[in-house]
């Protein structure tokens, strides 16, 4: 495992498929613009990594540590990252697009410009995140937490808001949220 991130570190276009760092410790570690096709980071420590431009499908970053991990222009289509901790997360104009992430905490990430279509963000924490010109058209956000984000053009078409937190309706329009075919009302309101 450790030549394989020796690898990722020199060599900016290091091709990881399917590769197992479950519940490795990962600190620090550059994967910038690697090739991480279904590899597996189940549980495992990520904090401050650089996967800049790095691309991937089906990647599995659930339960994974990954605070402060930049993924500014990364590419992961249906990536899988429930109940991670991506708090501080810089991921502008990143690709995250289909993405499993039910109680995924981004509190203070940057995804301004990011894509996250048809993302499942059941329950996710983006307190204090900046949102700005994010998409998250046709997304289920139902439950997550928008505390204190910034949302400005942030876009929110035919998305699941049910139950909503942190932010309301005329809070969306208020910041130009593009959010036509969103569903809003349901069991719990958007507050």
């Amino acid at each position: 495992m450790r030549a394989a991130v020796r690898s990722a570190r020199s060599n900016l276009k290091a091709e990881l498929r399917s590769a197992v760092f479950a519940k490795a410790d990962l600190t620090k570690a550059v994967f910038q613009g690697a090739t991480l096709d279904h590899s597996a980071f189940v549980g495992a420590s990520l904090v401050q990594a650089n996967l800049d431009h790095a691309t991937g499908c089906c990647v599995d970053f659930s339960d994974a540590k990954l605070c402060r991990v930049k993924l500014r222009k990364a590419k992961f289509v249906d990536i899988i990252c429930e109940r991670a901790d991506m708090q501080d997360a810089l991921a502008c104009d990143a690709v995250l697009d289909r993405a499993m992430a039910a109680g995924v905490q981004l509190n203070h990430a940057d995804l301004a410009k990011a894509s996250l279509q048809q993302a499942e963000l059941d329950g996710a924490s983006f307190l204090q995140a900046h949102l700005k010109s994010a998409d998250f058209s046709k997304a289920s956000l139902r439950n997550a937490d928008l505390s204190g984000a910034t949302l400005a053009y942030a876009c929110l078409e035919a998305s699941d808001l049910r139950g909503l937190r942190g932010v309301t309706r005329e809070l969306l329009g208020k910041h130009g949220c593009a959010t036509s075919e969103a569903v809003h009302d349901g069991p719990h309101p958007v507050t």
